[in-house]
């Protein structure tokens, strides 16, 4: 006879609150499913248990060595730790983390995760566990609109393990039930539905019946999430398919008079904003030569408004692009000002990180040939090979790993060259291996190469590809498995659990200046909210549509409006970083000049910035043309000729200015043309010029 089971969490306490469970102990609760177990299952019986077997027990073995049967595990979510604490193999028959097999009338696909698509997914059953009797899931809808898909768990088979027979007709009881709760809902309540994306629609759908209500808020000024799914229609698509009526509220409590008036500046929208609270300050635009005395002037002016009684927790700076928090992390840890980071970033959000567990799911998994073609395929990270020629790729990849042919000599050459080798011998390299760290990984698969650090993201994509496989290497580290069963089992993980798996969030009731990407702000608000950035280049993004044009308006909506009492903006005339153009965004000239303060100071200085600033373009543009002319630099072919300390006239003003020569590890050798606290450009003797970040450059000074 063939049984199933799962999420049986023997030692688990806390369980038969979470389930409610018939059980005053866990001690009970243990005894009542040994016994339950054991009345059914004989020495010949198969039972598979389909994960979550124990959680925090300190009898796994003694338990394990009671109960009849083979016993065939699928791992779960909790298993891991109780796993490694004894030699667990021996009260197995087998252990799998996903099983497709058959009980001799049908054929069945095992795994502790639900899945709605499988192998054979329309002839076979798809046999899981991990929700327990859990009904309240905003996924449950889509499982129980499957009839092949069953529930082993405990919790709806009577605390045992049950034939497949029973399996189906309680799992069968447990949609009834569900269905009757479901009929009996009289409202659907979504909350900021201008972030919904078409499965949370269709969501909405399985849930509401003739009889329900529909009652949703959002706010169409501020959808700002287009990379997740939400669009600008969504919030008037709902509207019309459930014949809604729409109510406005056209009062905002949070913001002074002031900043609702800069505000409306920027909505799209409806236009009858109207404030709540009494008016306050104007509207502070400050100028900044570059983000380090930004960040200067932030730490001194944060210890002004603290010293006047402002908590740190009701201060905010905002910024568009997650790597300008680390001037100020540096800043403020040497000022010691508390702070705190907010990322709310998913695997999904993060594009290099969607790329490169594609690459880990197939070097761990060659059978995995979705994830490897997928990985070849991305045109921004990868080879930007088509679909087919990645697909064939893959293929001779297979082939040559499963017959351990020579590759042809067609494609040696370039599988060699780039990251297919890598992929391919990933396993086998790390077969045995116990550990490794995350400098390794990222040298192993050259990911230099595919980060390309002369772009604009490429320190963003660093820190996040760095922090996820720190991740990885730690995970692997406290399973006690080795690299390759270690690193398969995060992956598995990270596309189950993305959602939350890079989440940082901040903790409002810390006493901390809370730091933030604009996106990070929403839901949100402070007393007193610096936005920082204002160029055009990073407030706004240079677009490539005018829907995402409108969408980095509405984000600055969303940023201005989160400030309660007090708004500075700044801006930079020297950014640093070759994305962001110096001076005012457009952005800052829209906001009438009644709403700021000390307005035409700031233009003075950002004359005097500029001046300077052009003076050195002119004399860097001089420099250059000179060395052309003496027939010293040709295309950068001769790298001894940039050397040296010159004087260059420029107008009545003399210009000093020295050569370095530098070497890189890709590049090679080549001469400084310009540098500052963040950016360095290079003229590299074979490949012409190169802007780097300073902090990842790699450069190795030369005498």
């Amino acid at each position: 006879m063939i049984y199933f089971t799962a999420d049986t969490h023997f030692g688990h306490y806390n369980v038969i609150r979470f389930c409610d469970r018939p059980f005053a102990s866990a001690e009970e609760m243990d005894e009542a499913m040994i016994q339950n177990w054991n009345d059914r299952v004989t020495g010949n019986d198969t039972v598979y248990i389909l994960g979550d077997m124990f959680f925090r027990s300190t009898n796994a073995e003694g338990i394990l060595k009671r109960l009849k049967g083979k016993k065939r595990l699928i791992v779960g979510n909790h298993d891991g730790s109780w796993m490694t604490k004894f030699d667990y193999a021996r009260y197995f028959f087998s252990v799998d983390k996903f099983l497709e097999t058959s009980d001799g009338k049908r054929s069945l696909t095992l795994c502790h995760y639900p899945m709605l698509s499988w192998k054979h997914a329309k002839r076979s059953y798809m046999i899981h566990g991990h929700i327990h009797n859990d009904t309240r899931a905003d996924f449950w809808p889509l499982i129980a609109a499957r009839e092949n898909v069953l529930n082993a768990g405990v919790d709806i088979n009577s605390f045992k393990p049950v034939t497949f027979d029973e399996l189906l007709e309680n799992t069968c009881n447990l949609v009834k039930m569900s269905e009757q709760k479901m009929d009996d809902i009289s409202w659907i309540i979504v909350d900021e539905v201008q972030d919904s994306d078409e499965k949370q629609l269709e969501l909405i759908d399985c849930l509401k019946k003739p009889q329900t209500c529909f009652f949703a808020v959002g706010d169409p000024n501020q959808v700002i999430y287009s990379w997740r799914g939400s669009a600008f229609h969504i919030f008037y698509q709902l509207k019309t398919k459930y014949q809604a009526t729409e109510l406005t509220l056209p009062v905002n409590y949070r913001s002074s008079s002031e900043i609702l008036a800069v505000a409306r500046c920027f909505m799209q929208q409806g236009g009858t904003l109207q404030g709540g609270r009494e008016s306050g300050d104007k509207i502070q635009i400050r100028n900044m030569y570059d983000p380090f005395q930004e960040a200067d002037y932030l730490a001194g002016r944060i210890r002004e408004l603290h010293a006047s009684g402002l908590p740190y927790r009701e201060m905010a700076i905002f910024y568009r692009l997650q790597n300008q928090s680390e001037i100020f992390e540096h800043v403020f840890e040497k000022e010691g000002i508390p702070f705190e980071v907010s990322l709310k970033k998913t695997v999904k959000d993060i594009p290099v990180l969607d790329w490169l567990i594609r690459v880990l799911r197939f070097s761990v998994n060659p059978k995995d040939k979705s994830s490897g073609i997928a990985a070849l395929a991305d045109k921004r990270y990868g080879l930007g090979m088509s679909v087919k020629e990645a697909e064939k790729t893959i293929d001779i990849l297979s082939e040559t790993r499963k017959t351990q042919t020579e590759t042809p000599q067609s494609e040696k050459q370039k599988i060699n060259s780039d990251i297919r080798k890598q992929m391919l011998g990933f396993s086998q390299a790390y077969f045995n291996a116990q550990s490794t760290t995350a400098e390794d990984l990222w040298n192993y698969f050259s990911l230099e190469n595919h980060l390309h650090p002369t772009t604009a993201s490429y320190v963003e994509d660093r820190i996040c590809v760095m922090d996820f496989l720190e991740r990885m290497t730690t995970y692997q580290k406290e399973q006690q498995k080795n690299v390759v069963e270690g690193f398969s089992e995060f992956l598995n993980m990270a596309s189950l659990y993305g959602t939350n798996i890079l989440k940082k969030e901040i903790h409002n009731e810390n006493d901390t200046v809370k730091l933030m990407t604009l996106h990070a702000s929403k839901g949100l608000e402070f007393s007193h909210v610096f936005i920082t950035g204002v160029n055009y280049g990073l407030i706004p993004l240079q677009t490539k549509s005018f829907e995402e044009e409108e969408e980095e308006q509405r984000l600055f909506f969303v940023g201005i409006t989160r400030a309660k009492e007090h708004l500075e903006l700044s801006y930079y005339t020297s950014p640093g970083q070759y994305r962001a153009a110096p001076g005012p965004s457009r952005y800052l000239r829209m906001i009438p000049g009644n709403l700021i303060e000390g307005q035409e100071k700031d233009r003075e200085s950002s004359a005097t910035h500029l001046q300077d600033l052009k003076r050195q373009i002119l004399a860097e543009r001089a420099e250059h043309i000179e060395l052309q002319e003496a027939g010293k630099i040709s295309g950068g072919k001769n790298p001894s000729a940039n050397t040296g300390t010159k004087n260059i006239s420029v107008g009545n003003e003399a210009v000093t200015t020295q050569k370095r020569r530098v070497r890189h590890p890709k590049y090679g050798t080549g001469s400084v043309v310009r540098e500052d606290d963040m950016m360095i450009t290079v003229d590299f003797d074979d490949y012409g010029e190169k802007e780097l970040m300073k902090m990842f450059s790699g450069l190795e000074e030369l005498p």
